[in-house]
């Protein structure tokens, strides 16, 4: 069995203005996180998801 390696989660400004984000609406849609930071949902649902696996 492998063991996946974990690498630290990288806290750029952007990610801290996602968790900003995150901290004063927690539902907020991904869509709507993206616009306020300027990167596409895809790039904001990934970032989010890079946060939450450390």
């Amino acid at each position: 069995m492998s063991e996946q390696i974990r690498r630290p989660a990288v806290v750029d400004d952007l990610s801290k203005s996602i968790i900003g984000l995150l901290q004063r609406d927690g539902r907020a849609a991904y869509s709507t996180i993206a616009r306020e930071v300027g990167l596409s949902e895809a790039a904001v649902r990934q970032r989010v998801q890079r946060l939450l696996d450390c």
